[in-house]
């Protein structure tokens, strides 16, 4: 591990503070550090895992992921740069990284991507009718790549309408997740949104929003694939939410039942392994969303002898 004079306890508080703005599967935050002088860890917190939902536990691993690149960020704008081992233990497979960093000077595009942690937000309402350009759909695929993900755009209008209709055909969808994906496919559901952390109340009236529904794949699973793919969507929420988009991803339909295979094998012939679906758009006019809860930074961190 590499040995820095520089990292002290309020610049790491400080970075996983930020880090743990991170989104994660119904909020569990399913993640814990320990940290000294020399660097950072990250562990998978089982005790916040979702056994029903989440049996094998890989949206909690996927959102550690998607925390671990936050973190990077939130270290970059306080001049700090990192280096990543992944699953560094193989006897603990509850440590699923260790960062070891060192001093480097911030840079606008750092400071640019820390503040766009704060401003992002899960937004599940109904998207503006108004087209996302294919240069920053580009953008969003070319920042995920460059973190290990697959960021494929669902544009062909035959396989959006698949898509639709296999997550809700998912017995495991709830109305949350057939609402989001019936925002983009112009359905003639009338369901009302509960007014829930990260969401507003609104009817959905039928008429279509003009979103991009987006596949994040991996060319393998495991643990491994699946933290790249969070880093991957961090980089893509990050990225979205510095040009102004909005942005929420689909992961429950996906979990168990026979949703992931459908459409792992409809619109990705067997190339990559389906991790999430993303939907970004422009977010509609009205009332700005309020950011969910967080649990307090201090009982998430454990403090190592130096």
């Amino acid at each position: 591990m590499v040995t820095t004079h520089h990292l002290d306890r309020r610049v790491v508080r400080s970075a996983l503070a930020l880090a743990t703005v991170a989104p994660s599967a119904d909020n569990t935050q399913p993640w814990r550090w320990t940290a000294d002088s020399h660097g950072i860890h990250l562990y998978a917190d089982r005790r916040r895992g979702q056994p029903v939902s989440d049996g094998h536990g890989r949206d909690m691993i996927v959102s550690c992921g998607v925390a671990l690149h936050h973190l990077q960020v939130a270290l970059a704008a306080s001049g700090f740069t990192s280096s990543v081992r992944r699953m560094p233990n193989p006897g603990e497979p509850r440590h699923l990284a260790t960062l070891d960093v060192r001093p480097r000077a911030a840079n606008h595009a750092d400071l640019g991507l820390a503040s766009a942690i704060l401003r992002r937000r899960s937004d599940r309402r109904r998207f503006a009718d108004r087209e996302v350009p294919d240069s920053l759909v580009g953008e969003l695929v070319a920042r995920a790549a460059a973190q290990g993900g697959q960021l494929r755009p669902v544009t062909v209008v035959e396989q959006r309408a698949h898509l639709v209709d296999a997550i809700r055909a998912t017995p495991e969808a709830d109305a949350s997740d057939v609402t989001d994906v019936v925002a983009v496919n112009g359905g003639s559901a009338a369901m009302a949104r509960r007014s829930t952390e990260g969401r507003i109340d609104q009817a959905a009236n039928g008429d279509p929003d003009a979103s991009v529904l987006m596949l994040l794949a991996t060319r393998s699973d495991g643990a491994i694939a699946q933290l790249r793919a969070g880093e991957a969507l961090s980089a893509a929420l990050l990225c979205a939410t510095a040009f102004g988009l909005a942005t929420c991803s689909l992961t429950r339909p996906l979990a168990v039942g026979s949703g992931r295979g459908t459409i792992q094998t409809a619109l990705l012939d067997g190339t990559a392994v389906l991790q999430l679906v993303l939907r970004v758009g422009w977010a509609p006019a009205g009332t700005p969303l309020a950011p969910t809860r967080r649990r307090r930074i201090d009982d998430m961190i454990t403090w190592l002898p130096a």
